[in-house]
């Protein structure tokens, strides 16, 4: 029989942040698919593979290169770096560098996990602001490949098992019920995020490792507006957004179009034609010279 205190041993309990994004529009694909004479590989079913599965895997390979992108050292980072940190700094920031991210797909749904390492009773806000920085870059983008999104951004304690490589907690039911709940294309932040974040970004500390975290989670702050139904939502387009990243506005132009696009199709489709023009309410605040 096993010694109860080793299977004990395999788990850790620990912070990880968290998002469940899921692509809208393939249920009604995949029942045409389903539907059609799929045996004989017509054009119409290469065209709904395309649309289904083809859909997916380019929206899986989108995601990806983002996530690997954000998690690369940012200016704020490297500059940090450069200044010569004491080794006290230094295990600070290291502790808030990604040494384990996940990303794991089911069917038209991914999830992203991030472990996050607490320490010296600091929680790094490095790892949530790259989660954040490739949500908001994927959203538009995803707009503008005339694909459509919604999904969620949860912080919060999981079990991780080291026999299993299981990641079980609340970071990832949060970010799942947030995606259910969002109702249109958009993506919904888990109010803890806030919550902690307000924490640190006002907890600067005496050590050039804390003030570093503190902005980092100020910029988290940034990314975070009210929606007209008081829920939190990544603001993709605010003007935080904009301070820290180039956002072309070609991507913008694209983007929009393809909702203006929805909006049209969807004219007869009263329960569509809300989701679409909820997002072009979003657009049109945002609208920039």
């Amino acid at each position: 029989m096993a010694d109860p205190n080793e299977r004990e041993a395999t788990l850790r309990l620990q912070a990880y942040a968290a998002t469940f994004i899921d692509i809208l529009g393939q249920g009604s694909k995949l029942r045409k698919l389903r539907e059609s004479q799929w045996w004989q590989l017509t054009p119409e079913t290469k065209t709904l593979l395309s649309e289904t599965y083809g859909r997916v895997q380019r929206f899986r390979h989108l995601y990806r290169s983002f996530l690997d992108a954000f998690f690369k050292p940012s200016h704020l980072e490297k500059q940090f770096l450069n200044s010569k940190p004491t080794n006290e700094e230094l295990a600070l920031w290291n502790a808030s560098r990604v040494s384990d991210l996940r990303v794991t797909c089911i069917a038209d749904s991914i999830i992203a996990l991030v472990p996050i390492q607490v320490k010296g009773g600091v929680f790094p806000f490095a790892s949530v602001l790259a989660l954040m920085g490739a949500c908001c870059n994927t959203i538009l983008s995803s707009f503008c490949e005339r694909r459509a999104i919604r999904g969620g951004i949860a912080l919060g304690p999981c079990v991780f098992n080291t026999e299993t490589d299981e990641v079980y907690g609340s970071a990832v039911s949060v970010a799942v019920e947030l995606e259910k709940s969002a109702g249109w294309p958009r993506l919904l932040v888990d109010p803890e995020i806030f919550r902690v974040a307000t924490i640190f970004a006002e907890h600067c500390g005496t050590e050039r490792a804390e003030r570093l975290n503190a902005t980092l989670a100020q910029h988290c702050l940034s990314l975070v507006a009210q929606d007209d139904d008081g829920r939190l939502v990544l603001d993709y387009l605010g003007q935080g957004v904009r301070r820290l990243y180039d956002i072309p506005k070609r991507i913008t132009d694209n983007a929009e179009h393809f909702i203006l696009s929805q909006v049209s199709e969807h004219a007869g489709n009263e329960k569509i034609l809300h989701k679409y023009q909820k997002v072009q309410e979003y657009f049109e605040k945002h609208k920039y010279p």
